[in-house]
């Protein structure tokens, strides 16, 4: 089922849904880090289903949290729908002061260096004469 326009609510089970409110409000207040661990109810037609969220602050230009950043993953089966999921566990952390800003850019770039590979620049080659620039690759299998 395609959720975009859909509140995040519509997908968990109407129990787990004030509490998903009070900690998604937390992520705002906080700031901070959510981490929740996910299942969806088992029975005849519905296999394990499982799934991981994240939510992340976004600071606006006027350094107020205003947006959510978030990430759901699943591993299962869908099984017979609908299917929605219930907190099994949940992780909130705060955003510390030295996380924030431009700290927090600062932090990211360090660690994105460390996986980055060495750069290596582009050195446009010339064309021979009589060959055109472009040339099609094709891979049959």
């Amino acid at each position: 089922m395609d959720v975009r326009g859909m509140p995040l609510t519509a997908c968990f089970e109407p129990s787990a849904r004030d509490p998903l409110m009070q900690v998604t409000e937390q992520v705002f207040s906080g700031p901070a880090r959510l981490e929740m661990d996910l299942e969806a109810e088992r029975g005849i037609g519905r296999p394990a289903l499982e799934a991981r969220l994240l939510l992340l602050p976004l600071r606006n230009e006027k350094d107020q949290v205003n947006l959510i950043l978030g990430c759901l993953a699943t591993s299962g089966e869908i099984g017979r729908a609908p299917r929605r999921f219930y907190i099994a566990h949940r992780h909130l952390s705060p955003v510390t002061t030295q996380m924030q800003g431009p700290n927090l850019v600062e932090h990211a770039a360090k660690h994105v260096a460390e996986f980055a590979e060495p750069a290596t620049g582009f050195i446009p080659q010339k064309a021979k004469p009589g060959r055109s620039h472009l040339r099609l690759v094709k891979f049959d299998r």
